[in-house]
C-alpha cells in the first residue's frame, strides 16, 4: 500500500502514522534476507510498492547457494563423526546437530516465504488490504515506537549472539588444533581459509538467530494489536454505559480477521516450533551431557555453558512469545 494516512497524536508516541506489518518489522527481514531466509525482492517491494525481477532473481540464487552451503557443511560435520578423536567425539556430534537444525530453519524460511506455499505474503497482503485500513478507519491505536524499539532491540540482541558466536569458533580454531581440523575439514589451515570460516560461521549463526527474532517480532506486534483491540472495545463500551458500542460488530470483524491471519502464519510457525523444541532439546541434553562427562578448560566451559543458554532460550523465547499472542487472541471470544 502506499499510501501512508496519518493519525491523530495522542498519548506521545504511540499514536505516530502506522505502517505496513512489513514496514514495522522491517530490520529483522533486513537480517534474514542477508542470511537468505528472506527474499530481497521483497525488502525493495516495502519501499518502492513493485516487484524488482532483476533483484528477485539475484536473491533466489542467493538464497539456493545458502542452502548448498549449509548442506555441505553438514555432510561436512557428519563425516568427521567417524574420524575425530574419542575426547571430541561429543563436541562433533554437537555441531553436526546445529547444523541439521540449520538446514531444517532454513527449509522452514523457504517454505514460509514461497509464493504458492508459503503464507507470510499472504498474511503481510491481508494486512495491507483488510486490516491496515480498517485500523485506521476505528482510530485503533498502534504502539508504533514500542514496536520500533523493541524490534531493533531484538536486532541488537541477535547480532551480538551471532558475533559471540563466531568468537568462540574462530578461538577454538587458534587454540585447540584438532578442533582447527574439525572446522576447517577438509581444507588446510591458512588464513584464507578462516576468513571464510569467520564468513560462513556468520552466515550460519545468523541462520540461527533471526529467524527467532523475526517469530519474536512478529509475535510481539500482533500482541500488542490483540491488546489495543480488546482496550479499544473495553473504552467504547464504557463510554455507552456497558451497552454495546455502535462499532461493536466492526471490532468484532477486525477481530477475526487478525484471528484468521494469526492461524494462516501458525501453519509456517509451527515449523519453527517444531525446530525449537526438536533440535533444541537435543542440542541443549548433548551439551549438558558433554559439560557433565568432559574434563574442559575455563574457556570451553564458558563456551559450552553459553551455548547451553542459548539452547534452553530457543526452546523457552519463542515458545513464550507464541503464549502471548494465543493468549491475546482467545480473550474476545
Amino acid at each position: 500500500m502506499n499510501a501512508k494516512p496519518e493519525v491523530s497524536e495522542a498519548r506521545g508516541d504511540d499514536h505516530r502514522q502506522i505502517f505496513t506489518l512489513q514496514k514495522l518489522i522491517r530490520p529483522v527481514l533486513v537480517g534474514l534476507a542477508l542470511c537468505g531466509c528472506y527474499n530481497f525482492g521483497d525488502i525493495v517491494h516495502i519501499d518502492h510498492g513493485h516487484k524488482n525481477n532483476f533483484k528477485t532473481v539475484i536473491s533466489a540464487t542467493f538464497r539456493f547457494v545458502c542452502l548448498l552451503i549449509m548442506l555441505v557443511v553438514c555432510v561436512k560435520y557428519g563425516v568427521t563423526l567417524y574420524y575425530v578423536s574419542y575426547e571430541y567425539k561429543l563436541f562433533a556430534v554437537m555441531c553436526f546437530i546445529f547444523n541439521l537444525n540449520l538446514v531444517a530453519r532454513f527449509v522452514a524460511c523457504l517454505k514460509m516465504t514461497h509464493r504458492s506455499y508459503g503464507n507470510q505474503e499472504k498474511c503481510f497482503k491481508t494486512w495491507e488490504e483488510d486490516i491496515f485500513p480498517e485500523c485506521l478507519a476505528l482510530k485503533l491505536r498502534c504502539p508504533v515506537s514500542t514496536i520500533n524499539a523493541r524490534t531493533k532491540w531484538a536486532v541488537i540482541v541477535a547480532s551480538g549472539i551471532t558475533v559471540i558466536n563466531v568468537a568462540f569458533v574462530e578461538v577454538q580454531v587458534e587454540m585447540y588444533p584438532e578442533l582447527a581440523s574439525l572446522h576447517l575439514f577438509p581444507l588446510p589451515n591458512t588464513i584464507l581459509i578462516k576468513v571464510a570460516l569467520i564468513l560462513l560461521m556468520l552466515m550460519c549463526s545468523a541462520v540461527y538467530m533471526f529467524p527467532q527474532t523475526y517469530i519474536f517480532a512478529l509475535n510481539t506486534t500482533l500482541t500488542s494489536l490483540f491488546k489495543n483491540l480488546t482496550e479499544k472495545l473495553e473504552q467504547d463500551i464504557c463510554k455507552n454505559e456497558t451497552k454495546f458500542p455502535p462499532n461493536f460488530q466492526r471490532l468484532r470483524l477486525l477481530h477475526l480477521k487478525l484471528s484468521k491471519l494469526v492461524a494462516e502464519l501458525d501453519k509456517d510457525m509451527g515449523w519453527f516450533y517444531a525446530a525449537n523444541i526438536g533440535f533444541g532439546t537435543g542440542l541443549g541434553v548433548f551439551i549438558l551431557y558433554h559439560i557433565m562427562k568432559t574434563t574442559m578448560d575455563t574457556f570451553f566451559l564458558i563456551m559450552c555453558v553459553f551455548w547451553l543458554l542459548t539452547a534452553l532460550a530457543e526452546i523457552g523465547f519463542a515458545a513464550t512469545c507464541a503464549a502471548f499472542l494465543h493468549d491475546a487472541v482467545s480473550i474476545m471470544r
